[in-house]
C-alpha cells in the first residue's frame, strides 16, 4: 500500500498468481487437501483463528 488508504490494485493479482502457482507444483494428493471448495461457512470463518485441527493440507507437510 501507498501512504493513501486505497490498496494497490496489483496486489488480487499477484496473490491469485501466487495461489496458482502453488497448486500447479502440488502432486494430486496434496491439491485435493490444499484446494478446497470457499463455503458460506468457511467465508465466516476464514480469519478466525482457534487451535485446533483445520481443513486442509499444512504447510510443513508440503
Amino acid at each position: 500500500m501507498s501512504d493513501s488508504s486505497v490498496p494497490d490494485s496489483s496486489v488480487p493479482a499477484a496473490m491469485r498468481a501466487a495461489a496458482s502457482h502453488l497448486l500447479y507444483h502440488l502432486d494430486d494428493a496434496q491439491r485435493a487437501r490444499g484446494q478446497l471448495p470457499f463455503t458460506e461457512d468457511g467465508a465466516r470463518r476464514w480469519i478466525e483463528y482457534r487451535p485446533r485441527p483445520r481443513p486442509g493440507v499444512c504447510l510443513a507437510d508440503l
